[in-house]
């Protein structure tokens, strides 16, 4: 490819999680960055997908269903960084307020307060900021 098919900046957005692959996830998204790019991701922090959560929907129908996140650890990441020449820059872990659980209405329509006492100040997501490190000649 040209070196105009290659991006500065890539963005994945709570999607990787739902890969088993994750080596394969990321060497995908590093292919697609210049040496020096920047790719940053956000996933749903494991110890939320170790507890069970996962990204629900409901279909035309009203049918509920969900599309698996699978809990790969801190060192799953950095293992898959590494093998796709990517430098970790930083890593942020916010925490859930209030308002985030009571949103999650499956979680916290019946017991409401108990709900916010066990998941508020858990990390809700990681976010990844890495770098494409420039090829040694």
């Amino acid at each position: 490819p040209a070196p105009d098919d290659y991006f500065d900046l890539v963005v994945c957005a709570l999607a990787l999680a739902h890969l088993l692959d994750l080596r394969g996830g990321v060497a995908e998204l590093a292919r697609l960055l210049r040496p020096g790019g920047h790719l940053v991701i956000s996933v749903l922090h494991p110890y939320l997908a170790h507890l069970g959560w996962h990204a629900s929907f409901a279909d035309a129908r009203g049918q509920r269903g969900f599309v698996r996140e699978h809990m790969h650890t801190h060192g799953d990441y950095l293992t898959a960084f590494r093998s796709a020449g990517l430098r970790l820059r930083g890593c942020l872990e916010p925490e859930l307020t209030a308002a985030m659980v009571l949103a999650k209405q499956r979680a916290s329509r019946h017991i409401p307060e108990a709900t916010a006492q066990a998941y508020v100040g858990l990390p809700g997501v990681l976010v990844w900021d890495v770098e494409k490190v420039e090829p040694v000649a």
